[in-house]
């Protein structure tokens, strides 16, 4: 488990109560024996899709979002199974903008 404390950055600043310019971000990861169905909220996603961690680090639309994909990623590679950038797929997640 990670937290990140960040800067809103002002054009995102009407998501949020009056007055808040910080966003706190827990991180977390649970390896699983396989492949899981994903249901999805849909009023906070539109998508999602199995990715290596590599593309769902490129195409991950928020520094915050990037970081905690190799950071958990580094940390599997330090602590459980072997990682690999081809054989290890990350649900991706996509936002309605």
């Amino acid at each position: 488990r990670h937290t990140e404390r960040f800067p809103v950055i002002h054009p995102w600043r009407t998501r949020y109560a009056p007055g808040v310019h910080y966003n706190r971000e827990h991180w977390f990861a649970l390896c699983l024996p396989d492949r899981r169905t994903i249901r999805l909220n849909p009023a906070e996603h539109v998508e999602h899709r199995w990715l290596p961690f590599y593309r769902a680090a490129a195409l991950a639309s928020s520094w915050t979002n990037r970081d905690a994909i190799l950071q958990i990623v580094a940390g599997m590679a330090q602590t459980g199974p072997a990682v690999s950038a081809d054989e290890t797929p990350l649900d991706v997640r996509l936002q309605p903008i």
